[in-house]
């Protein structure tokens, strides 16, 4: 792995524990959102809204871990957190080249790096960056 991506991970990694710890949570690797709960979690404590519906202990049910998935990307969108393409048909993100490239909802689950860093990134943006910067209360 190279090594911005590891500096990316570990800084994701810690933002996101930073708002999980209000639940007394934590991940050591943002491949633990790979199941849908603690990412579900993350985006709770960061709306104020609960999310209905998941599984809160899917084990490695592959169908069940999609479905949590699916419904915080829906309810990500649903706050307007601006995840242009992300859903459970998938997930569209841009490289460091600026060409567009579509990941699934699986490939999530299957804790793929690219895509959990480019929603965490969408995140961070939202719920830190651009509300701090227009005057709102930052995550």
């Amino acid at each position: 792995m190279r090594d911005k991506t590891l500096i990316h991970l570990q800084g994701f990694a810690a933002w996101c524990n930073s708002k999980l710890s209000v639940r007394s949570l934590k991940i050591d690797t943002l491949t633990q959102f790979h199941d849908g709960v603690l990412l579900i979690a993350l985006i709770e404590i960061l709306s104020g809204k609960k999310i209905e519906g998941y599984v809160a202990k899917p084990g490695e049910k592959k169908i069940v871990q999609l479905n949590n998935v699916t419904l915080a990307l829906k309810a990500l969108a649903d706050l307007g957190v601006p995840v242009s393409g992300i859903s459970a048909a998938g997930i569209v993100l841009l490289n460091k080249n600026l060409s567009v490239s579509e990941h699934s909802a699986t490939a999530f689950v299957d804790a793929d790096t690219s895509c959990m860093l480019a929603l965490i990134w969408s995140i961070i943006q939202f719920y830190q960056l651009d509300q701090s910067v227009f005057g709102g209360i930052s995550g």
